[in-house]
């Protein structure tokens, strides 16, 4: 049914009933849908209605997905697991960065001027944070992998090899650690199936209960792939 469809894609309906001649519809936001119809208007109808409109709805809320999924980047703010932290500069550290996590705070030999330079830093924290985590969660979980490695794909989070090489986006750093978390599992599970089906499916909700709330974030932040 369509409106299962639009639940799937992440779509919350509104249904208003008005005195009105016909039905509209438009969009809060990205997430929410309203539909105002005549107030006899019956739920067959609305359906009709919804199906009609069916590819403008997903054409229109993947718009302002991708404006709700630009990063704006501040000159003097780090993003780090969908948090910000802030940068602060010391010239004794020579060529070298390291992260205060209580305070939330990036402490930089060199005042970053370029995006090389910012992406440069998310690269290192990405290594020290996602691939020995990515053995942690491989050993407690039973799933024997061969090596972890730190890309910058443009259009993929992640890959695993049928050799149990996987390989994370380093620009997965920017985002919550339940979607990180989300997205190891995600390789971890390709080392028993190479596909996306239903088998795999229903393994990955087992192994993650948060699997739909992290993949509406990611379908929400598309954008940070393109960053850099």
């Amino acid at each position: 049914m369509i409106r299962d469809e639009l639940s799937q894609a992440g779509l919350h309906l509104i249904i208003k009933r008005k005195k009105v001649k016909h039905i509209n519809l438009h969009f809060d936001n990205s997430n929410i849908l309203q539909i105002s119809v005549p107030i006899s208007t019956t739920e067959q109808r609305i359906d009709e209605a919804l199906q009609i409109k069916r590819d403008w709805i997903f054409k229109c809320q993947k718009i302002l997905l991708e404006k709700d999924s630009r990063v704006k980047i501040k000159p003097d703010i780090f993003i780090l697991m969908g948090e910000e932290y802030q940068i602060e500069y010391d010239p004794t550290l020579i060529n070298s960065c390291k992260f205060d996590y209580i305070n939330k705070k990036v402490i930089n030999s060199f005042k970053i001027v370029s995006d090389s330079q910012r992406a440069h830093i998310y690269k290192i924290y990405a290594k020290e944070y996602l691939i020995p985590l990515t053995f942690q969660y491989a050993q407690r979980m039973g799933f024997k992998i061969n090596k972890v490695s730190i890309r910058g794909q443009k259009t993929l989070w992640g890959t695993c090899s049928h050799s149990g090489n996987i390989s994370l986006n380093w620009k997965l750093i920017l985002t919550p650690e339940f979607v990180i978390d989300y997205l190891i599992y995600h390789e971890l599970l390709h080392t028993r199936h190479h596909n996306h089906g239903k088998i795999y499916k229903k393994e990955l909700r087992q192994l993650y209960p948060r699997t739909d709330e992290a993949e509406l974030w990611l379908k929400q932040h598309s954008q940070l792939l393109k960053l850099y």
